[in-house]
């Protein structure tokens, strides 16, 4: 499921700042797993590439749903709440879920 994989790349971003003192300055999947030694898959359940951007103090991770285009241009500009069909983005950053499917139970 494509939470559960953001859920556990947003993880794994927080451990490596947790003993590194900051995230990883990567822009994408692939170099985020060499970097952390690991083999997260580079794309969401429909096939779309996910969207990571990393910097020393922030991250963000996106599915962009099952049409696969971003619904908003900025990735900073996202609004927290919940989406309502499979086509809205799913949205990380820095550890909590900012745009989320209405099954998703946070904690």
């Amino acid at each position: 499921k494509t939470t559960e994989q953001l859920l556990s790349m947003s993880s794994a971003l927080l451990d490596y700042q947790a003993s590194a003192g900051y995230f990883p300055d990567v822009t994408d999947v692939d170099r985020c797993n060499e970097i952390l030694g690991s083999s997260f898959a580079i794309e969401d359940r429909w096939g779309n590439p996910l969207f990571l951007r990393s910097s020393p103090t922030e991250f963000v991770i996106i599915s962009f749903g099952k049409g696969g285009d971003a619904d908003i241009a900025d990735p900073t500009k996202y609004e927290v709440g919940e989406t309502f069909d499979f086509s809205a983005d799913t949205v990380v950053r820095n550890g909590h879920f900012v745009r989320y499917p209405t099954d998703l139970k946070l904690p």
